[in-house]
């Protein structure tokens, strides 16, 4: 409960800050520097809150998980770049230290996003890989959502998710992705279904960049 309480807390303060920041970049002709938050709460698995600051193509990044129905939490830390977009392809790239309830981890992300037209696809890749005897090599495409626009500034489509680990059943799952784009941000909710090993699960998303 308290690192739920504590995952909240981060979301509320990276929201202001991300308001701030649209503010004072609205006063502002050219600028080097920039930030984002992304934000999630989940029905089943666990909850999360990154944010970051940069300039130019590099950044940090800095994030809690929690899950307060099992108790598991992690904390990381890392560094990250915005490579060359290659045919309107965006990607950012983070190597990371996350500090998890069972062992401490090296993480490596990618995270392309592409619009074509009124549709747009996106996905996260993430990897980790143990520092410690007790951690266990992980993959996972934590979210890989295709949406068109349906009208104005909501999109609909549908959502992907797998994750593997070393000793253990691959699961999948995949459903229906809402989109709502506000200026500078985005809400979203995916309700998927567990195609193997995984549980049906809702979630909500706000992701913002300033």
């Amino acid at each position: 409960m308290l690192a739920f309480r504590g995952v909240c807390a981060v979301l509320l303060f990276c929201t202001l800050q991300t308001l701030v920041g649209q503010a004072a970049s609205a006063q502002t002709v050219a600028k080097h520097t920039w930030g984002f938050v992304t934000t999630r709460i989940d029905s089943h698995f666990s909850h999360y809150v990154y944010t970051g600051y940069g300039y130019d193509a590099a950044f940090i990044i800095g994030a809690l998980v929690a899950n307060p129905r099992t108790g598991y939490s992690e904390q990381i830390l890392g560094l990250g770049a915005r490579l060359p977009v290659l045919r309107n392809l965006n990607q950012l790239a983070v190597i990371a230290f996350c500090n998890a309830s069972d062992a401490r981890y090296a993480q490596i992300y990618y995270l392309p996003s592409r619009t074509f037209g009124r549709v747009s696809a996106s996905a996260t890749f993430e990897a980790y890989l143990p520092l410690e005897s007790a951690g266990v090599r992980q993959f996972g495409i934590t979210s890989l959502p295709i949406t068109t626009r349906v009208r104005g500034p909501l999109a609909a489509g549908v959502v992907y998710e797998l994750s593997a680990a070393e000793r253990t059943v691959t699961s999948q799952g995949a459903g229906i992705a809402l989109r709502l784009g506000l200026p500078s941000a985005e809400l979203g909710v995916d309700a998927l279904h567990g195609l193997v090993a995984l549980h049906d699960h809702v979630r909500l998303s706000f992701r913002a960049f300033y």
